[in-house]
């Protein structure tokens, strides 16, 4: 009967003014738009310097993958010097940039041909920019969102281990722990 008593004058209370305030806290919360920091576009232009080094470096940073066809955007295929590389349309402060299938060589240490996937001789052609960082919230915070399966599992079993030791053996609310907290603030007189 005590016990009932108990839950029923006590625990059931505390049980919902604290799902009030963290449901309040966690309303609070809001996912905003992040500020994408992007590098300059890569420019290619028929004899302007640039060696298979170079575009392999500015393919990798704009997360262009090899892939043996180039046939979707983002990708590409490289031949030796010759590459065919499908482009992603981007928006630049010219305007909207449309995607593209190009076809180039390089010779030396310049490009010295550029075709679009019609067999058509180009002067110059655009590559999407990388990304250089994604900042969130009002303070301009760099973060990188990432699945849990992208998570190392040593860093969960750490912060388990620093959090909360029993987290896969209770329904979400320690009570061992908030008891073990009640009574370390008893002792002391004070909220520690």
């Amino acid at each position: 009967m005590f016990a009932l008593g108990l839950a029923v004058g006590f625990l059931l209370p505390t049980w919902w003014v604290v799902d009030r305030y963290l449901q309040h806290e966690f309303g609070r919360l809001t996912w905003q738009i992040p500020t994408r920091v992007m590098a300059r576009p890569l420019l290619l232009a028929v004899g302007e310097p640039i060696s298979i080094d170079s575009l392999l470096a500015e393919l990798a940073a704009a997360n262009y993958r090899d892939d043996g066809e180039g046939q979707a955007a983002g990708t590409y295929q490289r031949d030796g010097a010759r590459f065919v590389i499908s482009s992603r349309g981007f928006r630049d402060v010219d305007g909207q940039v449309p995607a593209q299938r190009l076809e180039l060589s390089i010779s030396g240490q310049s490009l010295n041909r550029l075709i679009d996937v019609t067999g058509k001789r180009l002067a110059r052609a655009q590559l999407d920019p990388a990304r250089i960082a994604s900042l969130y919230g009002a303070t301009q915070e760099e973060r990188q969102l990432v699945r849990i399966d992208e998570v190392p599992a040593l860093l969960i079993t750490t912060l388990q281990a620093v959090e909360d030791r029993n987290f896969l053996h209770h329904i979400g609310i320690d009570w061992k722990g908030i008891a073990r907290a009640m009574w370390v603030n008893a002792r002391a007189g004070e909220v520690t």
